[in-house]
């Protein structure tokens, strides 16, 4: 994907490392291939995809966002396997922000609330959808979930030049989720 990118215009400037897979599973639910599916899509997927970003980068530089997730920064309930794993895409941030700044490397993250994805909003057409949206909407203080759009103007930023001096953040775009 890297050397594609690459190939077609000339050099990378941004990546937006976003992969993740979302068991909703405690942790006397999951089995071992469950951890490791998970850790291999979000985890694994995450350090390969910054990993060859990077070494594309140098030394021209540029900018990556991890998508990172409030379960990669607090705990939830039922998140047990998916969440470690968003715990490595923060903690994978950091490390590579200071690892890589001072090569012109900014390295940033997102930590998305509940959003409205295709996936979220086709809950409201399945049994008990309505009620589980309804609690999590309870969940973040705004009262209600993050669009796809929010997320994508929060990385728009973080990539852009205007966060020239911003690298190691994990901005949350929640509603106020993390601030509680």
């Amino acid at each position: 994907m890297i050397a594609a990118a690459v190939e077609r215009h000339g050099r990378l400037d941004v990546l937006v490392a976003n992969a993740g897979v979302i068991p909703l599973l405690e942790i006397t639910e999951a089995s071992a291939e469950d951890w490791d599916h998970v850790m291999a899509v979000d985890g694994r997927g995450m350090f390969l995809t910054c990993k060859y970003a990077i070494e594309a980068m140098t030394p021209a530089g540029g900018a990556i966002v991890c998508v990172s997730s409030i379960s990669g920064v607090a705990g939830q309930r039922g998140q047990a396997v998916y969440g470690p794993a968003k715990f490595v895409a923060s903690g994978l941030t950091k490390h590579l922000a200071v690892e890589w700044a001072d090569r012109g490397v900014r390295v940033n993250a997102v930590a998305p609330g509940t959003i409205t994805t295709e996936r979220v909003a086709r809950l409201r057409d399945e049994p008990g959808g309505p009620e589980y949206l309804a609690a999590i909407e309870q969940l973040h203080p705004m009262r209600r979930l993050g669009s796809p759009a929010e997320v994508a103007a929060a990385v728009l930023f973080l990539a852009s030049d205007e966060a020239s001096f911003i690298t190691g953040v994990v901005l949350p775009v929640d509603g106020g989720y993390l601030a509680q």
